[in-house]
């Protein structure tokens, strides 16, 4: 007869406090040692190894884990469990993951609204798409995944399956912080030095895995235990209490410079649980002296070296907008749509990134989404509600199963592990570290060190005989997965991704249409909805075969299955380019409209690329059409001809301009002034005059351009500011001959030519003053106000043209250096004021609206 779930068969070790009587009679009579097997200081070094090689980034990493569990399977098939409903339960989820596989017509007679065919799914195949008649749309891809899953459950049963002895725990948990110190110090090192980890270039900081939040809760994780270690260590053993401290030391360094918020707040708070739950329900004062002292010299490290992570909070805080809108929580709103879709059964493992596109409503970006930001919510949309619930209940299950924690001499280690354990769960809620491998196998092990010591077992429902046949299985799929990575053989979904753009490129250049075919073919039975290999094959179709046709449909369904980046549809229309003006155009508007990070940006390549047909000028022009943007971008790649043309065409629809933007006008204006018709840009601008900012400098250099210096003169007069020539009273106070000779002995010296040319101008030497303006010209960068006096001496003479050479230079520096403007339209300027401070007349600050 089973036992009660309230007498569990766990030792006699309890919550409750540890009497001093106790611990001596603990320290006379240990409980019998043994020694530790070398395959668990192995399974902890391997545990460390995945981490060295990125998580599991690798496939031919995954293939070998996978085989390595296979082979222990067949060796050593797990004979007991913790409690039959255990069991019960990973029965229940490995069917349900199992679903997936089923075809979807034998769910017809359900209820439609929870195992109907979605939206996405009728849409994609209305598109030409032929998807697998199961319920995942990709079924091989799903069938890793459940390969991965096997594995990490058998990973779980032979770890409750091993027996662990008080010492033996504390060997493989010293092993486990030494070796987690060193990976902390490597995190530390790396970021002093500002290096990156290999692969993970898109990292921010110094991490073992792309997303650097997983490095944090791997330290985070580390650091509890050494915590725990630390103070166990101080009983007995300074030498372990002094190498655990110092991994916990490094660990609290590494997650500082981790530019983890998420990782630091955990840290402080896992540590936090540990003190409380050590002073207040296990009792003791012991620590005092060891770990509060260790605890409030690593945060105070984190305060002196995390400044960079601690303005990430400062930024938080300091926003105006509520966490809530936070990119992350768009990303859930969205989830949740597709969840609540297909609610019985999700999308089928490994399916969340390709179906996701068909529901992103407030998360619209231009960067493709891959996860979920969450692993529960990844769990939810691809194994539906059942799925999550039986996946809380297994975790929840374990975690009761690791109660009441007990008193014996590892009690405190235990309890860190277990709190390790916890944070990184709770972490799970806000990231997707438990489908790191490396990460959550760690997290795996450390619950098993958390577990109290068991009396006797429960048999295992599951038989010998099917660990064993799924201990075969995983060798077979971990040789397949290591020789797929190792030959390139297209034996697993990564691999096609990886190998086909490759082999299609090389089968265009010697135009090999039956190879592009048959590659394609194996990539689609791995990945159906993979948009790329509909590109390519549409590529191959239209310029090996010449099927138009063809060409066009695959390209659609590329599209289809991709609705919301920008590359299929401008790929697409660089493909067709060369072919088809009518589809470039048709697939680059459709490029325009979708999400992109600089459509302008976007909109400017597809104009250099189109330049590639002449015949596409007539479509460049209708795209334009779509925003001002777009057509400001077009206006401004055109040659005078044509500028004049399109510009004409834009007036007759709007005299005014309206349509865009005074910064977009601005921009026009300048074209307009640089490619002719000087005259209808003025009559623009008198009809216009406040039509964009700086208008009057646009106009003014039109009256030159005709010839009119007098008018473009009086007109800058109006608007652009006197310059003021900066004084020095001491200098100011010497004879003009004298001021003369001591610039003519230093002509670079900017500050005494000033003072001289202000001398002479006060003085009406208007000759010595053209020989000053003329020194001073010769400098790499002349004062403005050398071009303001040097075109109002021109003028004097009514020497219009060299004045406006002059006044034109002057007026470049105007606006371009935003000098403030004493006229209506000072607002446009934030000039500096002239404060006489600077002898060098007024440090000029940054260019005005330069491109």
């Amino acid at each position: 007869m089973e036992d009660k779930p309230g007498s569990r068969p766990y030792a006699d070790i309890h919550i409750g406090v540890v009497m001093e009587s106790s611990r001596k009679k603990e320290i006379e009579s240990p409980l019998p040692t043994s020694p530790t097997h070398l395959v668990h200081f192995l399974v902890v070094i391997g545990l460390i190894g995945l981490v060295l090689l990125s998580g599991g980034k690798f496939l031919w990493v995954k293939g070998l884990f996978v085989g390595i569990i296979g082979l222990l399977l067949i060796l050593r098939p797990p004979q007991s469990t913790l409690d039959p409903k255990l069991d019960w339960t990973v029965m229940i989820l490995l069917v349900i993951a199992s679903f997936a596989f089923i075809p979807a017509g034998y769910l017809d007679f359900l209820p439609s609204m929870f195992f109907g065919r979605s939206g996405w799914w009728k849409s994609i195949s209305g598109s030409g798409v032929e998807l697998p008649v199961t319920v995942s749309p990709q079924p091989l891809k799903s069938l890793e995944h459940l390969v991965l899953l096997v594995a990490g459950l058998s990973y779980l049963y032979l770890l409750i399956n091993s027996r662990f002895r008080l010492d033996d725990r504390w060997r493989l948990l010293q092993c486990f912080v030494l070796l987690g110190g060193l990976l902390a110090g490597l995190v530390v090192v790396g970021n002093l030095s500002g290096t990156q980890y290999f692969d993970t270039d898109r990292a921010a900081s110094f991490s073992f895995f792309d997303n650097r939040n997983q490095t944090s809760i791997l330290l985070v994780t580390i650091g509890i235990v050494a915590l725990g270690m630390t103070f166990f260590g101080a009983t007995k053993h300074w030498i372990w209490a002094v190498l655990s401290g110092l991994a916990f030391l490094l660990c609290a360094l590494a997650i500082s410079m981790s530019l983890s918020r998420a990782g630091l707040l955990l840290f402080v708070l896992g540590c936090g649980v540990w003190i409380i739950l050590r002073f207040t329900v296990l009792g003791g004062k012991g620590a005092l002296r060891v770990v509060v002292p260790l605890v409030a010299l690593s945060f105070s490290l984190m305060l002196i070296t995390g400044q960079e992570t601690l303005s990430r909070f400062s930024d938080w805080l300091g926003s105006e907008e509520s966490m809530f809108d936070d990119f992350r929580w768009v990303v859930y709103r969205d989830t949740v749509s597709l969840i609540a879709e297909q609610p019985a059964t999700g999308v089928g493992l490994g399916n969340f990134a390709a179906v996701f596109p068909h529901y992103r409503d407030q998360s619209l970006s231009p960067q493709p989404i891959i996860h979920p930001e969450s692993d529960w919510m990844w769990i939810a949309a691809e194994m539906g509600a059942p799925g999550f619930s039986i996946m809380a209940t297994l975790v929840f299950y374990l975690f009761w199963m690791a109660f009441p924690l007990g008193t014996d001499r590892l009690a405190l280690v235990r309890m860190a592990a277990l709190i390790a354990v916890s944070v990184f769960l709770l972490h799970t809620f806000f990231d997707v570290s438990g489908h790191q491998l490396g990460v959550v196998l760690i997290a795996i092990w450390l619950f098993r060190m958390a577990m109290p010591h068991l009396k006797n077992d429960y048999p295992c429902k599951f038989p010998t005989w099917s660990w064993q046949a799924a201990g075969g299985l995983l060798i077979l799929a971990g040789g397949l997965w290591i020789t797929a990575d190792t030959t390139g053989l297209m034996l697993h979904s990564s691999i096609v991704k990886q190998e086909i753009p490759v082999r299609v490129a090389e089968a265009l250049e010697v135009g090999k249409s039956e190879t592009i075919a048959d590659d394609i073919e194996t990539g689609l039975i791995f990945l159906p909805m993979d948009w790329e290999l509909y590109l390519q094959r549409g590529q191959a179709r239209l310029y090996i075969e010449n099927n138009t046709n063809g060409a066009r449909q695959d390209f659609q369904r590329a599209r289809a299955i991709e609705p919301v980046l920008v590359a299929p549809a401008l790929y697409e229309g660089q493909v067709w380019l060369p072919r088809s003006t009518h589809y470039a155009y048709e697939a680059w508007a459709d490029a325009l409209t979708r999400q992109s990070e600089n459509p302008g940006e976007l909109h400017h390549r597809i104009i250099l690329e189109s330049t590639k047909n002449p015949r596409f000028a007539r479509d460049l022009d209708r795209l334009s059409q779509i925003t001002p943007e777009f057509r400001k971008n077009y206006l401004a790649s055109l040659k005078k001809e044509d500028f004049l043309r399109a510009l004409s065409e834009d007036l007759r629809r709007d005299p005014q301009l309206t349509g865009f933007t005074p910064e977009q006008r601005e921009r026009i204006m300048k074209i307009w002034l640089e490619r002719g018709d000087s005259g209808r840009l003025i009559r623009f601008l008198e009809e216009n005059p406040d039509a964009a900012p700086n208008s009057w400098y646009y106009r003014a250099n039109a009256l030159a351009r005709m010839g009119n210096y007098p008018a473009a003169i009086q007109l800058a007069q109006e608007y652009a500011p006197i310059p003021q020539i900066p004084a020095m009273e001491s200098l100011m106070l010497r004879d003009i001959r004298e001021q003369r000779a001591l610039f003519a002995s230093r002509t670079t010296d900017v500050v005494r030519g000033g003072i001289l040319l202000q001398t002479q101008l006060n003085n009406q030497d208007t000759e010595g003053a053209r020989w000053t303006i003329e020194q001073l010209l010769k400098l790499k960068n002349p004062p403005p106000y050398v071009y303001y006096w040097q075109g109002e001496l021109s003028r004097l003479d009514n020497n219009y043209a060299d004045a406006w050479s002059g006044w034109k230079q002057y007026l470049k520096e105007v606006v371009e250096r935003k000098i403030e403007l004493k006229t209506t339209q000072a607002e446009m300027f934030d000039g500096i004021k002239d404060t006489g401070d600077n002898p060098l007349l007024w440090e000029l600050v940054e260019p005005f609206q330069r491109k």
